[in-house]
């Protein structure tokens, strides 16, 4: 049984100087962070230590994460450094008709502190190729760590932050030179749930990751589809948390060995 939590549609401030104004920007398979975007509040979890343990009937929840609203692509930038690498302009945002999959979307239960086993590989590979990041979307579990690699032939001077609120924590500020060995950089996060990386010195290079407390989440795909595996009897609170449509709860009843298909459309806010 699936049903909208009271806490449904609550959005975080947006971060940014001007972030009460502009709009989220998104580059081609990385969301941008260039101006602002809807920071998740999903609470529950912070400074509370994950417990590995057998579950016993588990359930499933799977389904599909869609747009409810159209976006439209926001804004084109012109590129007046590195052009041969970089390119002329940068068109920031993609053109997403309502009822499309949400790509990237977060599927969450922030409050599970116990369950199954994190996986083997906590390390997300972050690539920068053509003065973009490429990335997967989610970092997990207490030994999480970025690995960066600098496929382009120009220097990248890469800041590694936490956000928090409106504002943000720096974690790392390193620079990464063409032809040089990969950086590997361990993710400590103190309140948040999401990591920013810019480059210093190529303004439009920015994307997030997600940093997962416990091993109960999954990116949605192309279409917008996800699946969570052995999740605990009981009820539980949901988060679904995408970019530019901000967070929302649901409160999810698994009974032992339930599957639920769930499919949701996420509304601008």
């Amino acid at each position: 049984m699936v049903h909208k939590s009271p806490s449904s549609g609550r959005a975080c401030p947006l971060i940014g100087s001007n972030a009460m104004l502009a709009p989220l920007r998104l580059a081609s398979f990385a969301f941008a962070l260039l101006a602002a975007f809807v920071a998740p509040c999903f609470g529950g979890g912070a400074g509370v230590t994950y417990q590995e343990r057998p579950v016993i009937g588990g359930g499933r929840l799977e389904g599909r994460i869609l747009a409810a609203d159209h976006v439209p692509i926001t804004e084109r930038i012109l590129i007046t450094k590195d052009q041969e690498i970089c390119g002329n302009e940068r068109m920031l945002g993609e053109d997403l008709p309502a009822g499309a999959g949400l790509a990237g979307a977060i599927i969450f239960f922030p409050d599970i502190v116990g369950g199954k086993p994190f996986a083997t590989n906590q390390t997300t590979e972050i690539m920068q190729k053509g003065c973009r990041f490429i990335s997967a979307r989610a970092v997990n579990g207490p030994n999480a760590r970025l690995r960066l690699a600098n496929l382009d032939s120009i220097t990248h001077n890469i800041h590694v932050s936490e956000v928090i609120g409106r504002g943000s924590r720096a974690i790392h500020n390193v620079g990464q030179y063409p032809g040089g060995s990969d950086l590997e950089l361990p993710v400590t996060l103190t309140r948040g749930n999401v990591v920013r990386l810019t480059c210093g010195i190529h303004s439009f290079m920015e994307t997030w990751i997600f940093v997962a407390r416990n091993p109960y989440y999954a990116v949605a795909d192309e279409n917008g589809a996800f699946a969570i595996n052995d999740i605990p009897a009981g009820q539980h609170r949901l988060a679904l948390w995408h970019p530019s449509y901000g967070a929302e709860y649901l409160t999810v009843t698994m009974r032992p060995g339930q599957r639920i298909n769930l499919t949701h459309s996420l509304r601008l806010k």
